[in-house]
């Protein structure tokens, strides 16, 4: 009898990458004691619903050591569907002592499931003020690709606070722009129409600032709250 009808090896690639991987890819992993431990913790803080006791999960290691590939799998077990991640789990948890392990995760699916954003490598990010960019983009890009257009009220406030911080930006913008002069003549008027929550008007100055090349960061104090805005209104499509 030959080791290959004993053994099966699992075909895995040396670097993984979340943004390239193929079909099925992250089933290949084989879970050890230290990622379980690593799961169980983030399912419990999955499991918690006070959001002000929400952990965030740093995984930590040399190069190779598959970090990556331990993201990935967690981010395929909360997010994928349910009866997607089914067969894994039973044939990777199938012994009884991961019984608590496998029920929690589980039952967790049963009524959680976590959007997936991912932000590989370095993203542009040169300094502490581009994190909020990057997110909000990456945050963005990953709604869109999954048919959802969310405003929300933080997205007001981050236009009136850069009109109140660079007016001249605005008059500039409103005056090369025939869309958004259009609507609002003015800096003023801008403003006002913004803090009125007008929607028509936020898709007028998004539309030219995309048309000059321009992005106006999000403010890193208010990420937060932009992120649970977010949230709350993709709970509510």
């Amino acid at each position: 009898m030959s080791y290959s009808k004993i053994v099966t090896l699992r075909q895995m690639r040396p670097a993984y990458n979340i943004k390239e991987e193929s079909h099925g890819e992250w089933e290949s992993f084989i879970a050890n004691d230290q990622f379980n431990g690593v799961l169980q913790k983030v399912v419990s803080a999955v499991r918690n619903n006070d959001a002000d006791n929400h952990k965030s999960i740093w995984i930590a290691g040399t190069y190779g050591t598959g970090k990556s590939h331990a993201g990935a799998v967690i981010q395929h077990l909360l997010s994928d569907p349910i009866d997607d991640i089914r067969k894994y789990v039973e044939d990777e948890y199938q012994k009884e002592k991961y019984a608590v392990l496998r029920n929690s995760l589980l039952q967790l699916r049963t009524t959680k499931r976590l959007f997936p954003v991912n932000m590989y490598g370095q993203q542009n990010i040169a300094y502490e003020e581009d994190l909020s960019l990057q997110m909000q983009r990456e945050i963005k890009r990953a709604l869109m690709a999954a048919g959802l257009d969310i405003t929300v009220q933080t997205d007001f406030d981050m236009y009136v606070q850069h009109i109140e911080s660079q007016p001249q930006f605005w008059e500039n913008l409103i005056a090369q722009n025939a869309l958004l002069a259009s609507v609002t003549p003015d800096t003023k008027k801008l403003k006002q129409r913004l803090m009125d929550v007008d929607t028509v008007v936020l898709d007028s100055v998004r539309q030219a600032l995309r048309m000059g090349g321009y992005d106006i960061r999000l403010q890193s104090n208010n990420l937060q709250q932009w992120i649970f805005e977010v949230q709350n209104a993709s709970g509510e499509n």
